[in-house]
């Protein structure tokens, strides 16, 4: 729904501020943080490690850390909790260095086959309520989203737009 006098997208704001919620209640606990020295910006990103795009897109995270842009991953398994990805990711998980063994997911390194209690099956859940539809599924602060994989300098400019309104 469009508010014709101001040319606001009602429908949308609505979406975002729904996505804003769904995004603050995902624990710290429940997600893989790549960090910059510097935060400018912020993004959640709900991958999986049997994704080609999440592979490109974590290809090109060094990037967005060298222009302060925080990446909050997300692991689920898009093909639901049946699925070897999901098997990698609660090994990705229950390693020790969860970022290392995240690393070499993506690079098509093996991994050790680990469990242990983790959110992973719980992040299917929040990937339906969000109506993630597809990987890499990239969220900004203001409830914006960025569907599918798109390059690093994307990213980073759709970032400053977003801050400059």
């Amino acid at each position: 729904m469009i508010d014709f006098k101001t040319g606001k997208n009602l429908t949308e704001n609505r979406l975002k501020d729904e996505r804003i919620k769904y995004l603050s209640e995902i624990s710290d606990k429940n997600i893989i943080v790549y960090k910059p020295e510097k935060t400018k910006y912020i993004v959640t990103v709900f991958t999986d490690t049997s994704c080609p795009y999440c592979q490109k897109l974590h290809n090109e995270v060094r990037e967005l850390l060298l222009n302060d842009v925080e990446v909050r991953y997300v692991l689920f398994s898009r093909n639901g909790n049946d699925d070897n990805a999901y098997n990698d990711m609660v090994s990705i998980w229950c390693s020790e260095d969860q970022k290392k063994a995240l690393d070499k997911a993506f690079n098509n390194d093996f991994l050790e086959t680990k469990t242990c209690i983790n959110p992973i099956a719980d992040n299917y859940l929040v990937a339906r309520d969000l109506k993630v539809n597809g990987t890499p599924m990239i969220y900004m602060e203001d409830g914006s989203v960025i569907p599918g994989y798109v390059s690093s300098d994307k990213i980073i400019d759709a970032l400053a737009k977003v801050a400059a309104q």
